[in-house]
């Protein structure tokens, strides 16, 4: 399967580098380098908009979902699916939702897709109460105009109640004066060619929202961009 989205970014992650995940990007990098810490901002975001019926795309280790339930702790049935392009996170995050939550009834479902491309077969006749995009345009090939035309495709399988929400790294504009920050960035897009996102930019993503989005909110912390919508509309 070719995808538009699929870069070293989505190959990077191995089974290996995935155990580094959680202490590296969550912890040193977005605290220190992005200046927009996980536990005390990226967290309580992810947590104040996540309901029973979730769709989590980028899925990485499963850390935000898992965290998430953990804070919940409803009994109520749950339902969860994972998306994304690389099969090593889909299968770590799903272990790691099951593992840590087996006394709870949570059902799990993988689906391999693109966000840059159509709505994969198994989404189509499903609605979700909260869609999170946490740490994922940064890593994905093309212009941010590009990627905030995925906006439309997700306001599709969304309810009318439901909530978008979201972050991303921004580029070059958005900085800072750090050397590290910038020695970061240079280094993740065009050596390790993890991330392209050097011209991304909040209005270009903003506007992208406010064109499939009634209620939109965006705000900057740091150099990260982060967001979240309702009331989708319906053309």
């Amino acid at each position: 399967m070719t995808s538009r989205s699929a870069s070293w970014g989505t190959y990077i992650y191995t089974s290996i580098s995935l155990r580094f995940y959680d202490a590296y990007v969550l912890g040193f990098n977005m605290r220190y380098i992005w200046g927009c810490a996980t536990y005390t901002i990226l967290l309580p975001l992810f947590c104040e908009n996540f309901s029973k019926r979730h769709l989590d795309i980028g899925v990485a280790t499963g850390y935000f979902p898992s965290i998430a339930i953990e804070r919940s702790r409803e009994q109520d049935a749950r339902h969860i699916t994972l998306m994304d392009l690389n099969k090593n996170s889909l299968h770590a995050a799903e272990k790691r939702i099951k593992g840590d939550h087996s006394d709870l009834d949570v059902d799990v479902q993988c689906v391999y897709g693109d966000v840059l491309g159509p709505l994969p077969d198994a989404l189509k006749e499903q609605k979700f109460d909260s869609i999170s995009l946490f740490n994922l345009f940064h890593c994905v090939p093309g212009t941010p105009e590009r990627k905030a035309e995925s906006f439309a495709t997700l306001a599709q399988c969304l309810s009318d109640d439901g909530v978008l929400v979201g972050n991303t790294v921004l580029g070059k504009g958005y900085m800072g004066w750090s050397p590290l920050t910038w020695y970061t960035m240079f280094l993740f897009n065009y050596f390790f060619r993890s991330f392209t996102n050097w011209e991304d930019n909040p209005e270009a993503f903003e506007a992208g929202l406010r064109r499939e989005f009634e209620d939109v909110q965006t705000w900057i912390v740091g150099s990260m961009f982060l967001f979240r919508a309702r009331k989708p509309r319906r053309n």
